[in-house]
């Protein structure tokens, strides 16, 4: 009995620290991530999960790699999460369904194009994943830079660099026809009998990297992490990790020397994500352009959202404010008199503005440059109001105010400009701006001979807009 303790014991004693290494390992993911540290959550949450399985740990992992852009590897986390909790009948099934459903469409994909016939061929991507079986399919594929390499027995490897850019594009790779034939060296003939043969003069090459990267030399991979050989003249070296810049280095190696490499590999940068929400202010003077045109400024501000890296849709609301020293554009007498022997009804204006509610739909032509055209479509409705003072034969009367109503469609042309890359958010750029107002109110109730005039006509801005994206 006392044996069969012990060795329960025993087999239960690595479990136990393969739980609390995953515990320790999980909980420095999790302080991470509060900090914003998501590359370094990433990894962690990883080498939590490889310690010991657990769902919830696969699910932040997931959510983690979708947070810094690496759409494919999230969408394969959700995808294995589902089926898991499938199989354990568990209720978090649906929720990792639907986010690898959310994320599907986002996803780049890697096209192999296989344009001959290679016998027993084998292709890596990355030094280590084997996507043989992907040839003339769709590769679910993160962005960046990638290292697709091709080898076949007795034939020297090739390889080559993709860039897979942060859009759910198909990237197209044509995979080589043929593979160069090793050229094999025959041996020297043996030394002449009773003959010792000098030894051979060679040097040392010796390469070191972190434990899990990949080393080429010549194209054939010969080791991982760390290699050492003798040899002599030129070769090509390179040294690739998933998720890491590769390393290259062409060593000519002299006799009897000792060439060391060490292969520091950089993370592979990721790109910024597009911002999701912005919101902005602008000023614009401008002119009405009916009865005496009076000169308008316009205050709007504004939120938008970002539908995809081009596209934003938000809502405003617009003050603007109409110059008083005659009409404010509406059919009214105005203030000046005609002649001496003018005694007639005239209205002087003494405060004439709108507010206007409405949409915007803008659609940016370069969002990831500098300098950012962009052009959009403003509809609106417009509460317009005026107050006014009547005049017969010069004599005041009793000070009156209405409020008028009319609808808006408006196009707008503009120019976002990023002054300062230290800012990545703000923009500024000048904008032109046309208003269409349908059916509006265009005379007053009260006034007489008013018969509610409702008329169609322009109004153009010409304005400054600051934005703040994130």
């Amino acid at each position: 009995m006392k044996r069969a303790v012990i060795l329960l014991l025993a087999i239960a004693r690595p479990a136990l620290a393969d739980e609390s290494n995953a515990t320790v390992l999980y909980d420095n993911a999790e302080q991470a991530r509060k900090a914003n540290k998501w590359p370094e959550a990433c990894d962690l949450y990883a080498a939590s999960y490889k310690e010991d399985p657990q769902l919830g740990v696969l699910l932040h992992l997931a959510d983690c790699e979708e947070h810094v852009g690496r759409v494919a590897s999230a969408w394969a986390h959700f995808t294995d999460a589902a089926d898991l909790a499938h199989d354990k009948h568990d209720n978090r099934e649906l929720t990792a369904r639907k986010r690898a459903t959310t994320i599907a469409p986002k996803l780049p994909k890697l096209h192999l194009v296989a344009t001959g016939h290679i016998d027993a061929i084998h292709i890596e991507r990355d030094g280590g994943v084997d996507i043989t079986a992907m040839i003339d399919r769709d590769l679910p594929i993160d962005p960046g830079n990638h290292v697709v390499t091709v080898t076949s027995p007795d034939h020297v490897a090739w390889d080559t660099r993709v860039t897979i850019p942060a859009t759910p594009a198909t990237t197209r790779l044509e995979l080589p026809a043929t593979l160069e034939l090793v050229h094999r060296v025959e041996p020297p003939p043996p030394p002449p009998p009773h003959v010792t043969p000098p030894p051979a003069v060679t040097g040392t090459l010796r390469i070191t990297s972190q434990a899990d990267a990949a080393i080429y030399i010549d194209g054939v991979r010969v080791a991982t992490g760390h290699y050492e050989t003798h040899t002599r003249g030129r070769h090509h070296v390179r040294v690739s990790a998933d998720d890491r810049i590769a390393f290259d280095s062409d060593p000519n190696i002299d006799d009897t020397e000792l060439h060391t490499i060490d292969a520091q590999l950089l993370p592979m940068p990721h790109p910024a994500p597009d911002p999701t929400l912005e919101v902005g202010v602008s000023l614009a003077p401008g002119k009405k352009l009916r009865g005496d045109k009076p000169s308008a400024i316009a205050y709007r501000a504004d939120v938008g959202f970002r539908i995809g890296p081009r596209v934003d849709l938000g809502a405003f609301v617009e003050l603007g404010i109409l110059d008083t020293r005659a009409t404010c554009g509406f059919d009214l007498p105005g203030p000046m008199v005609s002649g001496a022997f003018d005694y007639g009804l005239h209205y002087q204006m003494t405060n004439c503005r709108y507010v206007m509610p409405g949409l915007e739909l803008f659609v940016h032509v370069l969002p990831r440059r500098r300098i950012d055209p962009y052009v959009g479509l403003v509809p609106a409705l417009r509460f317009q109001s005026a107050h006014y003072t009547p005049y017969i034969a010069g004599e005041a009367r009793t000070p009156a105010s209405e409020l008028y109503f009319g609808y808006v469609i408006g196009a707008r042309v503009g120019v976002d400009l990023h002054p300062s890359a230290r800012v990545p958010g703000f923009e500024l750029g000048p904008f032109a701006e046309i208003q269409v107002s349908l059916r509006a109110q265009e005379s007053c109730k009260s006034c007489e001979g008013g018969d509610n005039v409702r008329a169609t006509f322009t109004s153009i801005f010409a304005g400054l807009r600051s934005s703040w994206a994130f």
